[in-house]
């Protein structure tokens, strides 16, 4: 399995438009402290998803000249993870990608964005929360995360990897966190928001509650990702967490 981190920013992106802060003056020398909206592409036998396309995912397609999508997972709503759709509509490659989502997202992603939907460039299918679905080599199980709307991770199975995917959790009390351990423990990689390096209660997590929830679901290697200029940069963040994660940067390559 090969995953590549397409981008690794948040909403805003970093550096910001117009801001003069410590980090985005940073991040305009550092290449790894620059950062598109988040979006991976995980490849395995031959076989690609992406997960979430956000704003910036011609751009990211371009420049890492992707062009055969076989499934795209979306985690919810937001712009800057689902307002890419819209660049489908002008999808002018081989294959017909896969939109997966359980089938109340699906269904807002179809209303929000129905050019993209509409243009019949994207098959559409549902799959069940909690439940593993077999798209091509790919197990597939949809996992709800608490956020401020409707939100989902994804676990992705292979024979030889679980992967989990997270964006955007705001919360891990102890009622969440039972179903997270029967969901979402003991993966190979965790990839985890940390938009901020101190959380926001009810909106997001930090980067020290991201490690130990990581910790808790016996996760072998925890992956922060999903940062805006109010965490830190990517040298000063990497000495921080002293080894306990990895810090994801725009155009990181993990294979396994």
């Amino acid at each position: 399995m090969e995953i590549k981190f397409l981008g690794t920013g948040s909403a805003e992106g970093v550096p910001v438009i117009g801001c003069n802060c410590k980090h985005c003056r940073i991040a305009l020398k550092e290449k790894k402290s620059r950062r598109l909206r988040s979006s991976i592409l995980i490849n395995h036998n031959n076989e690609s998803i992406l997960i979430d396309a956000g704003i910036d995912i011609r751009q990211q397609l371009l420049k890492f000249n992707i062009n055969k999508i076989n499934i795209i997972l979306i985690t919810h709503e937001h712009f800057d993870h689902a307002y890419g759709l819209k660049e489908f509509k002008y999808w002018n490659c081989v294959n017909k990608p896969i939109l997966c989502a359980p089938q109340s997202l699906l269904r807002k992603i179809s209303s929000l964005y129905e050019d993209a939907i509409q243009c019949d460039k994207l098959t559409l299918k549902p799959i069940k929360p909690y439940i593993f679905t077999k798209i091509g080599s790919f197990q597939i199980k949809p996992v709800r995360i608490i956020h401020t709307n409707y939100s989902f991770g994804y676990v992705i199975k292979t024979k030889e990897v679980k992967f989990v995917y997270l964006s955007d959790i705001s919360a891990i009390n102890p009622s969440i966190m039972k179903k997270y351990k029967t969901h979402l423990s003991n993966s190979t990689y965790l990839v985890i928001n940390t938009p901020f390096f101190i959380g926001q209660k009810g909106k997001h997590i930090g980067v020290f509650d991201a490690i130990e929830l990581g910790k808790k679901l016996n996760s072998g290697c925890i992956i922060l990702n999903h940062f805006n200029h109010y965490n830190k940069p990517y040298n000063e963040l990497s000495k921080l967490v002293k080894g306990n994660a990895l810090i994801s940067f725009d155009g990181m390559v993990l294979k396994r």
